[in-house]
């Protein structure tokens, strides 16, 4: 089989499955959105899915994953809960290719999905070949109605500079920064300086990767709410968790 029928099979719908992994207010103990996660069509990783992807394949890759995202949250009635849903785009694929994201509006209007309820998700920025391109597409988003996020806050100090330079209404820091956080004093003097940056720029954060009560705690006495981690729900395939378990934590967020 050739690359490109190689690519044509993954890509097709039936070929394709989707975890949706809620994030949470912590203190308010609601959810908030949910994050696409694309799997196999027998639930393989992420991982493995894009292993199967062609280097030249993988911005057409990324947008037929944001449409069946789209239509199976559509499927699942996300669109009528009022929560947000959170899309995976290759900084790549809106830097260079800022036309790839209006075949994703397309899709939400044709399906109906309301386009405030919809989170750009922009990851890899490690990788950004044109800094400039993605933040004149992030300004035309937001004019749109699209919000945006900078997923892995924290896994390069690049994305720091990203941080300043895209403003985004949403910031996700990395697990590698929240893993242990309630016995590391440095980690939380960096997250705690990151919480202030945020604050300055007007962007929200969402914590990743929560997986012990100390870790949330620790973070909602940081003033951070918003979290994400196996500790509120891991990632649900082909269905919504749309009340997550919460802990008995100690509400502060001072």
């Amino acid at each position: 089989m050739s690359a490109t029928q190689q690519v044509s099979e993954i890509i097709t719908s039936t070929e394709l499955c989707f975890a949706f992994q809620p994030y949470v207010d912590a203190v308010l103990r609601t959810v908030v959105g949910h994050e696409a996660l694309v799997r196999g069509a027998h639930g393989e990783s992420a991982d493995a899915v894009w292993q199967r992807v062609p280097e030249a394949e993988r911005l057409a890759f990324d947008l037929r994953c944001r449409a069946t995202a789209l239509r199976e949250a559509k499927r699942l009635g996300l669109d009528q809960t009022g929560q947000m849903l959170n899309l995976n785009v290759l900084a790549n694929a809106i830097g260079v290719h800022g036309e790839h994201l209006l075949e994703t509006l397309d899709v939400a209007v044709q399906l109906g999905f309301p386009c405030a309820s919809l989170v750009i998700e922009i990851t890899e920025v490690e990788y950004l070949e044109n800094p400039a391109g993605l933040r004149e597409v992030l300004r035309d988003l937001r004019g749109i109605g699209f919000r945006t996020a900078i997923d892995d806050l924290g896994a390069g100090w690049s994305n720091m500079l990203m941080l300043a330079e895209m403003q985004p209404d949403l910031v996700k820091i990395d697990r590698t920064l929240i893993e242990g956080i309630d016995a590391n004093p440095r980690q939380r003097v960096i997250v705690r300086s990151i919480k202030r940056a945020c604050d300055d720029l007007g962007c929200s954060i969402v914590a990743e990767g929560i997986e012990a009560e100390a870790e949330s705690q620790t973070l909602i006495d940081l003033g951070i709410h918003l979290q994400q981690g196996f500790l509120f729900s891991r990632p649900c395939l082909n269905s919504l968790d749309l009340t997550a378990s919460f802990p008995t934590l100690r509400v502060s967020g001072k």
